[in-house]
């Protein structure tokens, strides 16, 4: 068989990366560990051609080595395995016999020591154990909360969970999913790297897991998550020495001692040896003259006296050395670094980087800013960091990561006015790329989420305080609370308002919007009077600042009656609707999608006083208004049509609300997520149709509720 025809079937076999890669990983171990994260498909396939012929690829394929289907098994590993990973033989044999009694085993160790990797390994060498290997990251509640949303991807597409999972819009609802598939499966192994807060994740861990866990951490308080703690060491001298050499090999006796040298200063750290080994190969150095500059660096480390306990001198002065070429490679990939010291190191997207806020340093700026969607430029930024292994790339998923110790290492290296600088830079940065927060754009938003919440302490640490720091935190905080996080939501709402006060002042209308966010976010949990209490406090404040017939009043107008309305004081509410929609009308025309949510609310509140004959039109209009915007399948569509139904159920027309009360319920099994309040509003009010019928009583029509 010819190369184009293993191509081919390669193609054919392994459509997706993830089989690719489970098939070299299950067949070909050894030139799996070759792959880099800079190689593409193509070049990996070429790699193999090259190791093995095509003969052996076409017969590895026909053979089927993999032991179970790929619509079954999944590998899901963000990483790729170290083709330089040496040692740890034992131990991980060690950590196989923990594992596989059912327990949950924390690798344990200071930074540097080689954890991710050392559990990277694991994954790759007994992936064949488990019908499942799933990798998510524990540094926060909300890192771990967007890990396990994301499992849904690589367990539906292997035939695990349900397929329309996919398609789901609440993410707490997917998670449930997941997590539920967690505690029934029992064929699987669930890494969660980087537990170093374990006791701020005990409210949100999943218990009661059917599967093996592997957590890596800095701290022993994650035996408080149920987990074994197994001690990780440092490397053999003679571990170390193979380490090196397989970069590079040294080439005489003067270059052994040399290596056996720096091998002693590098203190068996992985995260070191890594380091040297990449800036060995980068720049074609002797391991003599590397460890020269290695001896004069650590010096100059020594007497500035930076690192700490968890962070030592041999990881601190390998990185400095790499930095500095760095700089002498490119001044702009260098500033790339240090804005991503300030940011979430684990899941940075690479769209964050796609232009550039006035506040960067030259050249990054007007590198970033040559063309906004030249991908090369981005390219070119990376590569002499990607080569030193100061970052690490993610093609398939667009995101960019970087050790913890590196950003600590950046950080030492500026002074507190320069982090200041750079961490207001970041928010700028970041609010850049935030979307508008609506329907369309959820998947950006929850992409950018963990930015956010990590920039959130630079703002207060920093006291940021501008329109476009403000505007960040409201924007992600109105999306957590759309997601119905609102343990979440609320301090980034609230610290929203406590910038927006400090930097516009506290009769700004951007103040009156964090109000606005923050009395429906109190809606939502409940604290009804308190909501009423900053509505009234936000409409005043717009009404004082922009005027009555302002767009921004009606919102006010509109979001106090709904309040008013859960309060049971629809009479008090009833005139806010009102003028909320005459605004409306006036400022935006008669069919803007918000004068529909407008005439949907006033028909909820007509029916809900009794008045039927008022509410029907105000529900015909909102629906046609909303199908005219969004199209008629869109979530938004089916309030006003099952509120129309209701209408219409207890006016006792039978026969003309059943047809709308099924299709808002199709609608909502379409787009909602399964076990959604709606839905089951929809249901209700079809079962009491039914129950009408059958027994003569009169209808209950459950209008649900304004939005």
């Amino acid at each position: 068989m010819t190369s184009a025809q293993v191509r081919k079937l390669l193609t054919d076999r392994l459509p997706t990366d993830a089989d690719f890669d489970a098939f070299c990983i299950d067949t070909f171990p050894d030139s799996h560990r070759r792959f880099t994260g800079g190689m593409d498909r193509t070049a990996r396939i070429n790699l193999l051609l090259e190791l093995h012929g095509a003969q052996a690829l076409s017969s590895a394929l026909s053979n089927g080595s993999r032991q179970t289907s790929t619509s079954q098994r999944v590998f899901h590993v963000p990483q790729q395995l170290s083709p330089h990973f040496t040692g740890r033989d034992q131990f991980l044999q060690e950590v196989r016999e923990q594992v596989s009694a059912k327990r949950a085993v924390a690798l344990w160790g200071l930074g540097g020591i080689g954890k991710t990797q050392a559990a990277l390994e694991f994954a790759g060498r007994y992936r064949n154990d488990y019908g499942g290997v799933l990798w998510i990251t524990g540094d926060s509640t909300a890192g771990l909360e967007q890990g396990l949303f994301e499992l849904a991807r690589p367990l539906a597409t292997s035939g695990r969970v349900r397929a329309d999972l996919l398609d789901e819009r609440d993410p707490a609802a997917v998670r449930q999913v997941v997590v539920d598939h967690l505690r029934q499966s029992t064929d699987y192994l669930l890494i969660c790297d980087n537990v170093d807060a374990p006791l701020s994740l005990r409210h949100v861990w999943p218990r009661n897991l059917g599967g093996q866990v592997l957590f890596t951490s800095r701290s022993q308080d994650v035996r408080r998550l149920g987990a074994v703690i197994m001690e990780l060491g440092r490397l053999s001298d003679e571990e170390s020495r193979d380490y090196l050499m397989r970069s590079q090999a040294a080439s005489g006796p003067e270059e052994e001692l040399a290596l056996r040298e720096l091998v002693r200063e590098l203190q068996g750290l992985p995260l070191a040896l890594a380091q040297a080994a990449a800036y060995v190969n980068r720049h074609r150095s002797r391991y003599d003259a590397y460890l020269r500059g290695y001896r004069k660096k650590k010096l100059g480390l020594l007497e500035q006296g930076l690192p700490d306990e968890d962070y030592p001198f041999s990881v601190a002065t390998t990185w400095a050395m790499s930095m500095e070429q760095v700089e002498k490679s490119n001044t702009a990939s260098l500033a790339l670094l240090k804005l991503c010291a300030l940011l979430q190191p684990d899941a940075i997207p690479e769209e964050l980087f796609r232009g550039a806020v006035d506040e960067l340093d030259e050249p990054l700026r007007s590198t970033l800013r040559a063309d906004d969607d030249d991908e090369q430029a981005l390219d070119s930024l990376l590569e002499p960091l990607l080569c030193h292994a100061l970052m690490q790339r993610d093609p398939a998923n667009r995101m960019l990561s970087v050790h913890r110790l590196v950003q600590q290492a950046v950080l030492h290296r500026l002074s507190p006015e320069e982090q200041r600088r750079l961490g207001r830079a970041a928010v700028l940065q970041v609010n850049r790329a935030f979307p508008k927060e609506t329907f369309d754009f959820w998947p950006q938003c929850r992409r950018l989420l963990p930015q956010v919440e990590v920039l959130s302490e630079h703002i207060r640490r920093g006291s940021l305080s501008d329109s476009a720091t403000g505007r960040l935190l409201a924007t992600a905080g109105e999306f957590l609370k759309d997601q119905a996080q609102y343990r979440e939501a609320e301090p980034l709402i609230r610290q929203s308002l406590e910038v927006r006060q400090q930097a516009l002042g506290p009769e700004h209308p951007e103040v009156a919007d964090s109000l606005n966010k923050l009395a429906m976010l109190l809606r939502a949990q409940g604290h009804l009077e308190q909501a009423e209490q900053v509505c009234r406090d936000a409409l005043n404040l717009r009404e004082k600042t922009l005027g009555r017939d302002h767009h921004d009043v009606s919102e006010s107008l509109n979001d106090l009656a709904i309040v008013l309305d859960d309060l049971g004081r629809f009479d008090e509410s009833e005139p806010l609707y009102y003028r909320s929609l005459a605004i409306r009308e006036r400022n935006l025309g008669p069919d803007h999608p918000e004068v529909g949510t407008c005439l949907n609310n006033l028909g909820w509140l007509l029916h809900a006083m009794g008045r039927l004959e008022d509410s029907e039109p105000m529900c015909r209009r909102a629906i046609q208004i909303y199908e005219r915007a969004y199209g008629p399948d869109h979530p938004d569509v089916s309030y006003p049509m099952h509120l129309l139904g209701a209408v219409l159920l207890d006016q006792g027309k039978l026969a003309d609300a059943e047809p709308l009360l099924r299709r808002a319920l199709a609608i909502r099994e379409n787009t909602l997520p399964p076990g959604h309040p709606r839905i089951e509003q929809s249901r209700k009010a079809l079962d009491s149709l039914s129950d009408c019928r059958l027994e003569g009583r009169p209808p209950l029509g459950l209008a649900g509720e304004p939005h």
